[in-house]
Formats: structure tokens, sequence, C-alpha cells
């Protein structure tokens, strides 16, 4: 076992020199969180330690041999074997463990999908099992498979469990839009070896640690409307990550002092003729966030605004950062404007 370890860990230091490293600018340093939600970490300066970063929180959750089925547990999402189907499958030489019928699929994987793992064809066409996977065809039957990349692009980042089979576990990789089947601790490891990013003691230092946050630790969001522009989320007393937005200009400034999140509204119009996507009410319902609004037109307003204060009072958002803070906060969660 112990040599098994040692094998495992060598083939991780190897894998680094491919993968691409991390080394923000300061002032892009507060949206790793968000931009490595759903990714794998490999701590380059700590004997190639690996870390999950959540989708939903963006905290990083140590991956040990101990801990890994509960951090994917923590992070998963039960799937059906149709929804399976609607995601490409990852084929790669790397991750085999057994391959019974040599087809370049390992044997578990194949038993998770239901196909046969001692017949490289296993329907019959002339097309091996891992070819037709490669290419989106059924291996079980004619036609291809009912891939669907929205869907897909939805999950990535997530762990998924099987729950009409065993309860197998996946994982989406957000880097490719692949699924990677996690038999066990080995299987997680070759797959960060593959997807893993590189990062330094400094910059992970920005992605909060999960095991050092309170369960009981509360949601709440500040905002400078000052010259930093800048909207910072946090978990207790803990800063998870930031955002820059556009506040009010300083004919209509946004108020400031403590505020509650009242209502959201996936998509709100606006009394000056435009849509505010992701609509987080504050005060009396007549300011919140919001994604860059948007013309019946389509045309977006204030694409190259971000960071400079330019609305009628309401707190701009950019593109990706107001979904995630819709979907994060929750009515009543406590807002501070200063």
């Amino acid at each position: 076992m112990q040599k098994n370890k040692k094998t495992i860990f060598t083939f991780l230091i190897f894998s680094l020199f491919s993968l691409i490293f991390i080394f923000p600018r300061p002032s892009l340093a507060s949206s790793l969180p968000f931009e490595l939600r759903g990714q794998f970490l490999i701590q380059v300066e700590n004997k190639g330690q690996a870390w999950y970063v959540d989708k939903h929180n963006g905290l990083r959750h140590i991956l040990s041999q101990n801990s890994f089925l509960e951090v994917a547990r923590q992070n998963s999402l039960g799937i059906s074997n149709n929804d399976l189907k609607k995601i490409p499958l990852a084929v790669d030489s790397r991750l085999i463990k057994i391959d019974s019928d040599n087809d370049g699929l390992d044997d578990r994987l194949e038993k998770a999908i239901g196909i046969n793992y001692s017949n490289l064809d296993s329907d019959g066409d002339s097309h091996s099992d891992s070819l037709e996977i490669k290419n989106h065809y059924d291996p079980l039957g004619p036609g291809r498979l009912p891939i669907d990349l929205n869907f897909t692009k939805k999950l990535a980042g997530k762990f998924l469990l099987q729950v009409e089979g065993k309860g197998e576990l996946w994982y989406l990789s957000p880097k490719d839009n692949l699924l990677y089947y996690v038999g066990d601790y080995e299987d997680l490891l070759k797959i960060i070896s593959i997807l893993g990013l590189g990062i330094n003691n400094e910059n992970i230092s920005f992605i909060a640690d999960a095991s050092l946050i309170s369960k009981n630790s509360l949601k709440n969001v500040k905002v400078d409307v000052g010259p930093s522009q800048r909207v910072y989320y946090y978990l207790g007393e803990t800063q998870i990550g930031s955002f820059p937005v556009s506040a009010g200009k300083a004919s209509m400034p946004t108020p400031k002092g403590n505020f509650k999140i009242i209502n959201k509204y996936p998509k709100a119009w606006s009394s000056y003729g435009l849509w505010m996507p992701y609509w987080l009410g504050m005060g009396t319902g007549r300011f919140g966030f919001h994604e860059l609004p948007i013309w019946p037109s389509g045309y977006r307003e204030g694409e190259n605004h971000l960071g400079i204060a330019v609305s009628h009072g309401c707190i701009r958002l950019g593109i990706g950062p107001a979904e995630f803070l819709y979907n994060w906060v929750e009515v009543g969660t406590p807002v501070v404007i200063y």
C-alpha cells in the first residue's frame, strides 16, 4: 500500500509540469474563490496537497484518503441514468485500472453505464464501445447519445451520485465538460493529476479553508460604494470573496446603511425601460443588486463601467458574479452599504 501511495504521489508531482499555474494580479486575488469553483487545486509548495473548491461558497476542501468521500458527498447531486447519458464521458487510458476486453474503458466504468465489460463491442456494430462513446454514439444500440451541453455546463464542477445504480461517484469537470468515474481515492488522484491546477501558498490563502469556518456562520454582504466600488461576501466574519460593482453616481447615490435582501427575481423590469437580471431588492424595493441591465434591443448597459459609480442608485454586477450572488444569498441576508 505504501508503495502504491508513493507511485501515485510521484505521478502527481511529474504531472505538475503540464498544469496551468495560477499567479493572478493582486487586484484579482479576491475573485479566485469564484473563478476556481468546482476545480481541483494542487498546492505546489506543500508537497502537492490536493484541494477541491466547492461551487456553492467557493471554499476549499482538503482531499485526503480519509476526507474525500465526505467532501464529495457534501458537494454532490443525485443523478438518474437517463440524465447521466446527457453528459459526455471522459475516455482516457490513464484512468484505466482493469480493462478486461481491451476496449479502452475501465471495467468499473462500463458496469456503471450498463455496457458489457467483457466485450469490446457491446452492440455488435463493428465499432468499439470506447470509439462510440468518444463520438457520442450509443454503445448499446443504434443512434447517438442524448448529449446536452447546456445541461452539462450547468452541472460542471459538481460531484454526481448515480442514484439508480449502486451510488457510483462521478466528477464533472468544468475544464473540459467531461464526466469522470471516481471509484476510489486512487482514481481521484489520477483525475486531479490530469485536471488539477497548480497554485502557490500565497494565492491559495485567498481561498478560505472550509474546515476553519463554523457551521453556524451566517451569510452576510458588505458593499463599498466609495472609490473601491466592490461587493464583499462573508460567512460569519470570514470574507470569502469579492466582485467589482457599479453603484449610484454622485447625483443619484446608492443609499448607505444596514439593509436586508427583501426579494429576489430572476429578471426584473426597470421603470427606465430595461431588464435587470438577477434582481435582489433592498430597502423598500426601490434599489438593489442586479446584473448589467439589458435594453429590449439586447444591448447591455454599462459593460465597461464596472468599478465606476454610474448607476441610478442600484448596484450593478458583471455577468457571472450577479448570478452567483443571486443564488448565494437568501431573502433576509443582511447587507451593509458604506
